[in-house]
C-alpha cells in the first residue's frame, strides 16, 4: 500500500524572467510605459499569514528612452535609495496590505491581488496607483511637457517554491 502525504510549500522565491512590473502615466501628448527588469522576492505564506518583500532596483526602471531614464532615477532618488520595495504584512479577502517605499518615503497600501497556486508555484497579480505627490517627487516639466501626478503599476509575480 502506497501513502501519499500532502505537503505544501511555505517559502517562494520569484522567477525574475517569468515575472513583470510595468508602469504607465500620462505626460502632455503621449503616455510613458515601462517596465522592471531586475525583481527580487521571497514570500513566506501559510494560508493565513504572509510576511516576505518585493524588491525592484531602480535603475532597472527601463521606459525605452535612456534621456527620460536619466531623468526618471534623478526624480526618484535612485543614487541615494537603490530599491523601490514593497513589504506586506497581511492578506485578507483577496487584498494584500503592506509598506510601499519609493526615495525615502513610505506609505500603507491596499492592493487587490489575484492569487493562484499550483504544484510548486504561486501567481500574485493586480494592479495599484500611487501618486508622486504622495512620495514628495517632482513631476518633471520640460517647458510647457509635463508629466501625470498619477502612475499605474501592474504586476504579474510568478513563484517558485523554495526548497
Amino acid at each position: 500500500m502506497q501513502i501519499l502525504i500532502f505537503t505544501y510549500c511555505l517559502n517562494y522565491e520569484v522567477l525574475n524572467s517569468s515575472s513583470k512590473i510595468t508602469f504607465k502615466l500620462s505626460a502632455t501628448l503621449h503616455e510613458v510605459l515601462g517596465n522592471a527588469e531586475n525583481i527580487n522576492s521571497e514570500i513566506y505564506y501559510d494560508g493565513d499569514s504572509i510576511s516576505g518583500y518585493v524588491k525592484v532596483l531602480s535603475k532597472s526602471l527601463k521606459t525605452g528612452n535612456s534621456i527620460r531614464d536619466a531623468q526618471m532615477y534623478k526624480v526618484i532618488n535612485s543614487d541615494k535609495y537603490q530599491f523601490i520595495e514593497f513589504i506586506p504584512d497581511s492578506l485578507r479577502d483577496s487584498k494584500i496590505f503592506g509598506k510601499f517605499r519609493l526615495s525615502g518615503v513610505e506609505r500603507y497600501l491596499i492592493v487587490p491581488i489575484n492569487l493562484n497556486f499550483s504544484s510548486d508555484l504561486a501567481n500574485v497579480s493586480g494592479n495599484f496607483i500611487i501618486l508622486l505627490s504622495s512620495f514628495n517627487l517632482k513631476r518633471p516639466k520640460f517647458g510647457f511637457l509635463e508629466v501625470s501626478d498619477t502612475v499605474n503599476i501592474d504586476f504579474n509575480l510568478v513563484y517558485k517554491c523554495k526548497k
